[in-house]
């Protein structure tokens, strides 16, 4: 089971505050886990909440940050994909 910790969000503005279960997953298995566990009803993908906005503000239900996802599993030079 992954964990997640219930936890006030918000976004770069600091309003509004939400509680939701933010999950950290560390790479791509990680996420499959989340999104396999099924055990909240709704998530959102979150990046480093710099949205003054509250686009990724996910009330009382939860939250997958990508602030762990943050390199590259490949690159091909020649496409540039």
């Amino acid at each position: 089971m992954t964990t997640f910790k219930s936890m006030p969000v918000t976004g770069w503005g600091r309003y509004p505050v939400v509680t939701s279960d933010v999950f950290r997953p560390e790479g791509p298995r990680a996420v499959r886990e989340i999104l396999g566990e099924r055990h909240h009803p709704a998530l959102i993908a979150r990046g480093y909440g710099r949205s003054y906005g509250d686009a990724a503000l996910n009330t009382d239900r939860g939250v997958i940050s990508g602030e762990k996802l943050d390199r590259f599993l490949s690159f091909d030079e020649k496409t540039g994909v």
